[in-house]
């Protein structure tokens, strides 16, 4: 009885880069890691294997065997998007779809009911092959009862196979060679030494063996085929299109006509919303003017939300800081979203001292009317240079009430009182005359000040490092001013200067 399937579109990066390079075919080429000489060969066509060049080669070792050798990289990118051409394409065949976790280019499916809509099975893998045909790609389909057995004909054989009875998958599996596995080289080689030639000599491995010896890539092979449970494939979800577009009926030169048509952007998302149970977690904003340009703008709210009314005011809020000179024909909305979340009710309702839901609220109109980036927090750093020890760190959303405090933040538990230091950005320079090593306790009066009118120096404490980059040494002072300010300064004796650093309160 047929009820899985295997596509394995063979030598899949192969294809992917032959698809982009469309002027290749004829001539020997390779997929690469990297395109550098260290690089190693993913996979080569007819033309390179014939002049010797084999996976798991330097590229710098094919090119020595094939001068006009041509070579490209596939970067993940480029994958997932060929990932998702092949799946919807076989999403229109059963919705029952997922790739191999360990196999680029071979996709799993389930074809039960495949009766109903097809005359024969055989049918069903000739419209499967060229759907995918189609979209410029080629595969070989296996259709069984047994995903192993499917997925190694898909493999082996040629265009489409179709086994008739439970036997001839089990003689097909244990048929197959120790090659067809997606493994590294390497290990193939110290399985062939320990006399492992077929797939069925590989399941009979202790599994705990396997992965000591061999890895967790040939563990995750060996746990796929010696597996016998029927598990359950996942049903494929396209990606739905979350970019929204509407164009003016003329050029909008007035900030305030604009709000109109994002109206109903945003409720086309409204409606998308609710049918995929999601909530908005970042909006993006593109407004294309009559020269060509494109203004885009960002809206976070700090915290997913599906409120439209809410989104709507963020929007109407960043629409007033944008200046779209030579007027606008076109509107766009990009939404980011996420899953929505179920919160378990609450016995006794709680009535906490801060209103954290406000506070959300006022985060998102904040960024909404200043940026992304007005909302955050100093977060410490271990770093010697007070400059240096607190970074801006924008805030996403506010803390959930009762988590436990950043370990950088968490109060010490020594009873000691804190100095608070008003520190610059950037340490201010001093004027040398007044603050000059060595004059400090000659200028000094008989009533403890000093004749620019500050007290005798408290220190030096002395911070110094990073001596292989951008070196510093500082000697830090605290000085008292006549009118009750105390100087922070420290002498930089790197460049030979004072600066002030900030003062003490």
């Amino acid at each position: 009885m047929v009820r899985t399937a295997c596509i394995n579109v063979y030598h899949y990066f192969l294809q992917i880069l032959l698809r982009r390079e469309k002027t290749w075919w004829n001539d020997a080429c390779v997929v690469v890691t990297e395109d550098v000489p260290s690089g190693l060969v993913i996979d080569a066509n007819g033309n390179a294997r014939r002049l010797g060049v084999r996976p798991g080669m330097r590229f710098a070792a094919a090119l020595s065997l094939a001068p006009f050798l041509r070579a490209g990289v596939v970067p993940p990118e480029e994958k997932k998007i060929a990932d998702r051409t092949v799946l919807e394409t076989l999403y229109t065949m059963t919705p029952e779809i997922e790739p191999c976790e360990f196999t680029p280019g071979v996709f799993r499916l389930d074809v039960g009911g495949i009766n109903l809509m097809f005359s024969s099975p055989e049918a069903w893998a000739e419209k499967c092959r060229e759907s995918v045909t189609n979209v410029g790609f080629r595969c070989r389909v296996a259709l069984g009862s047994t995903r192993v057995a499917t997925y190694i004909a898909a493999q082996t054989r040629r265009d489409v196979t179709i086994f008739p009875s439970r036997e001839s998958e089990t003689a097909t599996v244990d048929a197959a060679p120790i090659a067809v596995l997606p493994v590294e080289p390497r290990v193939r080689e110290r399985l062939t030494a320990l006399g492992v030639r077929t797939v069925a000599a590989f399941c009979a491995l202790p599994a705990g063996g396997v992965r000591m010896r061999f890895g967790e890539q040939t563990a995750a092979v060996y746990s796929f085929l010696a597996d016998e449970r029927d598990v359950p494939i996942k049903t494929y979800e396209p990606e739905r299109e979350s970019r929204y577009e509407l164009g003016c009926a003329f050029v909008v030169r007035n900030r305030e006509l604009l709000e109109p048509y994002f109206d109903r952007l945003l409720e086309r998302l409204r409606l998308d919303l609710e049918r995929a149970a999601e909530t908005v977690t970042r909006l993006e904003m593109s407004l294309i003017t009559e020269d060509g340009g494109v203004l885009r703008e960002d809206v976070k709210p700090a915290r997913p939300s599906r409120d439209i009314s809410f989104l709507t005011k963020l929007l109407r809020l960043r629409l007033e800081s944008v200046e779209i000179g030579t007027g606008v024909v076109r509107c766009a909305l990009k939404a980011e979203t996420a899953p929505v979340t179920m919160h378990q009710g609450q016995l006794f309702r709680e009535r906490p001292r801060r209103d954290r839901a406000g506070a959300v609220a006022a985060i998102s109109l904040l960024r909404a009317r200043f940026g992304n980036d007005c909302v955050g927090r100093f977060v410490p750093r271990d770093e010697h240079l007070p400059d240096e020890s607190a970074v801006w760190e924008r805030l996403e959303r506010p803390p959930d009430p009762g988590s436990p405090p950043d370990t950088a933040c968490a109060p010490s538990t020594t009873r000691r009182a804190p100095l608070v230091r008003r520190i610059f950005a950037e340490p201010v320079p001093l004027a040398s005359s007044v603050l000059r090593v060595g004059e400090f306790n000659d200028q000094t009066r008989d009533d403890g000040m000093r004749d620019d009118g500050t007290c005798p120096r408290v220190g030096p404490y002395i911070v110094s490092g990073r001596w292989w980059a951008d070196e510093y040494l500082r000697e830090y002072y605290y000085l008292e001013t006549l009118d009750g300010r105390v100087l922070w300064v420290f002498h930089d004796g790197i460049r030979d200067r004072w600066m002030l650093q900030g003062f003490l309160e």
